[in-house]
């Protein structure tokens, strides 16, 4: 198995000794059982507050651009050419996993496509939270109507 970052890997406790578990899916077929305690640390917290501001500032960034499209797609790519180291530390997810990334980026896409035709038509104090609370609400729905 690959060497991965200790900051990557949680432990487990359990009356057995404590095993490392990957970033990605299982390990040997376990799930991580329920009612295990959850820890926040502050470097959590810090990474959290910063990823909101990442993102806050970006969308500032885009609705004050004049081309909101060309835009959002350089930051984006900026995004993905950091993410690629990251990779090659953690390593690919499973293949069983490639199906809902795939997904994912079709939806992400479309939502983009929405978000800089918000911004071109309305004010960012409007758009942003109606585009960052519409997210949600279509997860949930379609959710349900997945899981019936």
């Amino acid at each position: 198995m690959r060497s991965v970052a200790p900051w990557l890997l949680h432990e487990r406790r359990r009356a057995a000794p404590s095993r490392e578990r990957p970033l990605w899916g299982q390990r040997n077929g376990e799930a991580a059982s329920v009612g295990e305690p959850v820890v926040l640390t502050w470097p959590v917290v810090a990474a959290v507050l910063f990823g909101a501001l990442l993102h806050a500032g970006w969308n500032a960034l885009v609705k004050s651009s004049a081309d909101k499209a060309l835009d959002t797609a350089l930051i984006h790519l900026l995004g993905s050419l950091i993410a690629v180291p990251l990779v090659l530390l953690v390593g690919w997810p499973p293949a069983a996993a490639w199906p809902y990334i795939i997904a994912s980026v079709v939806i992400h896409i479309g939502y983009y496509i929405a978000l800089t035709g918000a911004y071109k038509h309305g004010d960012l104090g409007l758009t942003y939270p109606l585009m960052r609370g519409t997210a949600p609400l279509l997860v949930a729905l379609s959710a349900g109507l997945a899981f019936r």
